[in-house]
């Protein structure tokens, strides 16, 4: 058990440079607390784009309508 458990480690930090090897310098300072190790999709099938990060305003006064206001 702990051969295994030294081997995974030994993984982990031979793997981890790897990883931050294929990120962006803009990607590392726009999240820079994300750990990018832990994940289920390979970086290089990301499609990044959209609008920046907090590109989005906020809705600070909503408009709210009745039911049967709404229209269809």
């Amino acid at each position: 058990m702990r051969t295994v458990s030294a081997v995974l480690l030994a993984a982990a930090c031979f793997l981890a440079p790897a990883v931050q090897a294929q990120l962006a310098p803009e990607d590392r300072q726009a999240w820079p607390k994300t750990d990018f190790s832990k994940r289920s999709v390979e970086l290089t099938e990301i499609q990044f784009g959209g609008p920046p990060k907090d590109g989005i305003p906020a809705i600070d006064k909503p408009r709210f309508d009745s039911a049967s206001q709404a229209r269809a």
